[in-house]
């Protein structure tokens, strides 16, 4: 059964397409959202990005993937791993 959260996201998507690009330019940021019905249980997870391009909400479904992969996939120019 999926999360209440889920229609909230998936409503956004079309005013992020309309919007994206106006939105990146006042908010400049990349949000992630991992939600779960309890604790314990694997969430959903959600990136909205309104730092890159035209702003995209990215509705994942793929648990397996760490916040650093997709820091890495949606920021690649920041410099995620050290180098010794």
């Amino acid at each position: 059964m999926a999360l209440k959260s889920a229609a909230l996201f998936e409503k956004m998507d079309p005013f992020i397409k309309s919007q994206g690009a106006e939105l990146v330019k006042k908010i400049n940021a990349v949000y992630y959202f991992e939600v779960s019905k309890a604790k314990g249980e694997t969430p959903e997870v959600w990136t909205v990005d309104l730092k890159n391009g035209t702003g995209v909400n990215l509705i994942s479904q793929i648990q397996s993937q760490s916040l650093k992969e997709r820091q890495e996939q949606l920021m690649p120019h920041l410099p995620w791993q050290m180098m010794i």
